[in-house]
């Protein structure tokens, strides 16, 4: 019986033995349980605190953002007045110049209006004066000729005129030699001729004859003498006429040279002045066909000005 109890006993202390170690191994896993809750809790608390620090930081983070943002606001709405005041100027300035491109644009217009005109007045006059001076050259070189004809008609005439006084003086040329020879005739009957002989004639027309030879012989040496004066006298005459008719036609012949001479210089002078004045009007002409390239090519830029103007106007309204 003793050994049943103690067999009962020791059953009991196993039993209670087996319960203190089940409560001893429940404590222990639940002393494990309640370190890795509290393990786990300072991991929570730990991950609470940095995600707090991190909220903290967000939050300044974005405080500062937002300050900044206000700030970039801020610029940006002072940015846009001043663009805004900048573009007011910009605009009024694009319409004083469209409106002073329009200007230039009309002021070309009536510049290239007046340069064309002058440009045709131009034209006009150096037409007209080149008409005119070849008019007046023309009748220049028609007096001209007409002139040299009249010129060479006087010096024709003065030829004539000397042909006619060298006809006339060779005639008396001819007159006198016959006179000089007839006188050498008598002259001569009269040194060998006898006076008997000459009064020893037998009728009386042969004396009267006879009488009229000795009165004529006996003449003869004055007559000689006067032939050769008279002779003289003619050549003087002749000689004076000639150099007289040859020094009036060589001074109408000089004269009518000088005046043709002066006319055609006159003509010239006319034509040069009349190639000078074309040449200045063709320089002229040049000249203003410069300025009217120039004052379409400002009012190409004009109309191009007006349109980027007209265009950012567009744009802008």
């Amino acid at each position: 019986m003793a050994q049943e109890a103690l067999s009962v006993k020791t059953a009991e202390s196993e039993a209670t033995t087996s319960d203190i170690l089940e409560r001893l191994r429940k404590a222990e896993a639940q002393a494990e349980r309640e370190r890795d809750e509290r393990s786990t809790l300072e991991a929570v608390q730990e991950a609470i605190e940095q995600e707090r620090v991190a909220a903290v930081q967000r939050a300044e983070q974005a405080e500062a953002s937002a300050k900044e943002s206000q700030e970039r606001l801020q610029r940006l709405a002072s940015d846009m007045h001043e663009a805004e005041s900048g573009l007011l100027g910009k605009e009024r300035t694009l319409r004083r110049q469209l409106a002073d491109a329009q200007a230039r644009l009309e002021e070309a217009k009536l510049t290239v209006e007046d340069t064309k005109r002058r440009l045709e007045d131009k034209l006009a006059a150096a037409q007209a004066e080149s008409q005119e001076a070849q008019r007046l050259l023309a009748v220049q070189q028609g007096l001209n000729a007409r002139r040299l004809e009249e010129a060479l008609a006087a010096a024709r005439a003065t030829e004539t005129e000397r042909d006619t006084l060298h006809r006339r003086l060779e005639s008396l040329r001819e007159t006198l030699a016959a006179e000089r020879a007839s006188a050498a005739s008598l002259a001569t009957e009269s040194a060998t001729m006898s006076p008997a002989a000459t009064h020893g004639a037998a009728d009386a027309s042969t004396v009267s004859t006879a009488g009229a030879d000795t009165a004529r012989r006996s003449d003869s040496p004055a007559l000689v003498d006067d032939a050769a004066r008279r002779e003289r006298e003619a050549d003087k005459l002749v000689v004076r006429g000639l150099r007289d008719e040859q020094r009036s036609a060589a001074a109408r012949a000089q004269a009518a040279i000088r005046k043709a001479e002066a006319a055609a210089e006159a003509a010239l002078r006319r034509s040069e002045v009349a190639e000078a004045n074309r040449q200045r009007v063709q320089a002229e002409v040049a000249s203003l066909r410069a300025q009217l390239r120039e004052a379409l090519g400002q009012v190409e830029i004009g109309k191009q000005q007006i349109g980027q103007l007209s265009a950012m106007l567009m744009r802008r309204g």
